[in-house]
């Protein structure tokens, strides 16, 4: 594992990329899909510094991270609920979320944090976060949003992750790099720097509040499932499917099943795949998958 801190004069970086590659990639920002960006700044660097997933979470100093939204050009994308799980419990194991927790920034400056699935000693978290979704090597550009002193207010992490079957993500291979990661930095900051880290995308359209579980259980009751047999296939008590039903209903402003479907239903509609187009087919929960 290791990290890096870098100054980037402005404008470093453009002329490493082809012109055209990068007025694509900005171009993508007023865009209203939240996959664009991302699956664009993959694509840019497919050629020179190839990754398969990116993600873009805002990240303060003792509070989970925010989704703030991501796009892959793998053939096997991330679970849904990897994401989920990590915002509200496993990235307290991740030396990343350590490392804002103690690190001051100023203007100017770009960190570079890499963790490979081999700097990983929780054996939960390498499972849930890393394996279980093909990974082994993730490369953060981090981007301090100050707001006074030397505190960053909040910081914007642009996550880079790389399969097996890849090489991981060398310090070398990085350093030789960097005008490229500052130009994904930028773009990062140009659409989300305004971003309240206590909002996203997910967040908007509601189904980011549920945890893993109650979204599961949102998804089998809205496609007419009872109680009973989502207790059967989640391997759960029926009385914890009823209690997971109402916590679920509180948070989307549903009183009863069929109000929760409907609202499911709506949530995951293409009509809201510029909020959360990542919730669409939202099939995880499938055993027989």
């Amino acid at each position: 594992m290791w990290h890096q801190t870098i100054t980037v004069p402005p404008g470093n970086g453009a002329a490493s990329l082809p012109s055209e590659s990068v007025a694509f990639l900005f171009e993508q920002l007023p865009a209203s899909d939240s996959t664009a960006l991302p699956a664009a700044m993959l694509r840019l660097i497919e050629p020179v510094f190839p990754a398969q997933h990116c993600a873009v979470f805002s990240l303060r100093p003792k509070r989970p991270p925010r989704l703030a939204c991501e796009a892959s050009l793998s053939p096997r994308p991330f679970p849904v609920e990897v994401g989920l799980e990590y915002m509200h419990s496993w990235h307290r194991f991740d030396a990343l979320s350590t490392f804002i927790d103690r690190r001051g920034a100023s203007p100017g400056h770009l960190t570079l944090f890499q963790q490979g699935c081999h700097d990983i000693d929780n054996r939960n978290y390498l499972r849930n976060c890393y394996e279980r979704c093909n990974v082994i090597d993730r490369l953060s550009i981090l981007v301090p949003m100050v707001a006074e002193a030397s505190r960053p207010s909040h910081w914007l992490a642009v996550n880079l992750y790389r399969v097996h079957g890849t090489a991981p993500f060398a310090q070398e291979e990085s350093h030789a790099m960097l005008g490229v990661l500052a130009v994904l930095g930028a773009a990062a900051k140009l659409k989300y720097g305004a971003l309240n880290p206590e909002c996203t995308q997910a967040d908007v359209c509601g189904i980011g509040r549920l945890s893993a579980r109650e979204a599961q259980v949102t998804e089998l009751v809205a496609a007419g499932h009872s109680s009973k047999e989502i207790a059967a296939r989640l391997k759960i008590q029926p009385n914890t499917v009823v209690t997971l039903r109402k916590r679920a209903g509180e948070k989307l402003d549903a009183s009863n099943g069929k109000a929760l479907s409907a609202r499911w239903a709506a949530l995951t509609s293409p009509a809201l795949s510029s909020f959360c187009p990542k919730y669409r087919g939202y099939t995880h929960t499938r055993s027989d998958d």
